[in-house]
């Protein structure tokens, strides 16, 4: 009796993380559905890339990147200790499209994890007002940036976290990730991402786009180094520094491979 009384119990809370996790869910706005909007002088951007023996998707994601259409932007692909072709193909993508920069990292300090010190590293090497911190294996539409980055100056964002499409992966990898999803909207509020007043933060490791001047006057990766939720700790971390969050569905911006 006492383990259908547990079973009754956890299936309840099961529900009730569910039903709120759809309920917040709605109030993530859509950027597919908002009307593009333009500036009159575009500020420069740059998109970090951390890799880490990614010869699989690398090359592809790269491939991506260089038909974005922005125009002051910058691609700052990390070589994160790789031992395969990760390397090679970043260089020889170098040498097709000027505007990306290979930076190769051969050691990781103690006291880092390996993916934070890239994104660290990948910030230093970057020049831009905006920096989009990704993944090896997302790709972007061509407007991607553009769109994103105009929104954000008129709406007066700091951080905008994009959730992408999934559609690309299995259905075992859809199906954690949804999972995660649920969770993430269980423990963290849309509306108290927006709201100024409450420290709640939130990232998400594919889009997460930042303001430069933000980001530098916070405690930035050096405080996240040994963070391994680093896209959500990056989010918190900026909020604290009072920059204004926002995180939105954008599935024609950018999916998962």
């Amino acid at each position: 009796m006492n383990f259908l009384i547990i079973a009754l119990v956890c299936a309840s809370i099961q529900v009730i993380a569910i039903a709120l996790a759809g309920l917040r869910s709605r109030h993530v706005d859509n950027l597919d559905r908002i009307a593009k909007p333009k500036l009159s002088d575009w500020p420069t951007a740059s998109i970090v890339v951390p890799a880490c023996n990614e010869e699989q998707t690398i090359g592809a994601a790269l491939n991506k990147l260089r038909s974005v259409n922005y125009p002051n932007l910058e691609i700052v692909v990390v070589n994160d200790r790789s031992s395969d072709q990760t390397g090679p193909i970043i260089d020889e993508a170098a040498t097709l499209d000027s505007r990306i920069k290979a930076v190769h990292n051969s050691k990781l300090p103690s006291g880092w994890l390996g993916k934070v010190h890239a994104l660290h590293l990948g910030q230093l090497a970057s020049t831009s007002d905006w920096i989009l911190f990704t993944d090896a294996d997302v790709h972007f539409a061509p407007d991607a940036l553009e769109q994103t980055i105009a929104f954000c100056e008129q709406e007066g964002i700091d951080h905008l976290a994009v959730c992408p499409d999934l559609s690309g992966r299995s259905e075992l990898a859809n199906s954690l990730i949804a999972h995660f999803h649920m969770i993430l909207m269980f423990l963290v509020s849309p509306r108290a991402v927006k709201d100024p007043t409450k420290p709640d933060g939130v990232g998400v490791g594919a889009f997460n786009l930042v303001r430069r001047k933000t980001l530098q006057a916070s405690q930035g990766f050096e405080w996240l180094r040994l963070e391994v939720a680093d896209d959500f700790a990056l989010g918190t971390v900026l909020k604290a520094e009072g920059g204004r969050g926002k995180i939105m569905h954008g599935p024609q911006l950018a999916q998962v491979a």
